[in-house]
């Protein structure tokens, strides 16, 4: 049992140092990572501990493999939260800062790949009801990218380039 919960510290070790150098999103992430530290530290502590005779025993070995195992899969959790809005944020940035001819060569391109973007001016966007109503009316995947309470005109033209293109091809 000593070996699993090693493997776990192997793995959990290395992945909570990723974490806090290339995925740390929010806020809130760096007190769940020092949590994490805390925990990937006892559990050391407690596996060092579990060499004394008396300490051997199945249970406290079992409680080590539990937290062991509760620690790598939150940073499991962790991971895969952060890197859904990392790829989030290089999917808008392909579209930030362009001129109406760049974006125009941006929509071509997502025509080829049937995923676009729509701009959405205005505080609280939803999303979702967005993307979802993309996908019923006109069977494409759509990226709805907030603006906030300006609307840029550059990113009109993508949107207006997207439905002429959507109203063809009904």
């Amino acid at each position: 049992m000593r070996k699993y919960i090693l493997l776990l510290l192997i793995i959990g070790i290395p992945l909570l140092a990723f974490n806090r150098k290339h995925l740390f999103v929010y806020d809130s992430d760096e007190l769940i990572m020092d949590i994490q530290l805390l925990g990937l530290a006892l559990v050391l502590l407690s596996l060092i501990l579990s060499l004394i005779p008396k300490l051997r025993k199945p249970i406290f070995l079992r409680v080590l493999l539990i937290i062991s195992i509760s620690i790598v899969s939150t940073e499991l959790i962790l991971s895969y939260r952060s890197l859904q809005v990392f790829n989030r944020i290089s999917f808008t940035n392909n579209y930030n800062d362009h001129n109406c001819d760049k974006l125009l060569e941006r929509f071509e391109y997502d025509k080829t790949q049937n995923k676009f973007a729509y701009f959405e001016a205005g505080i609280g966007i939803d999303s979702e009801g967005i993307k979802r109503e993309f996908k019923e009316k006109y069977n494409v995947d759509v990226v709805a990218i907030g603006l906030g309470c300006s609307g840029d005109s550059e990113n009109h033209c993508y949107n207006m380039a997207l439905m002429d293109y959507l109203e063809s091809k009904k």
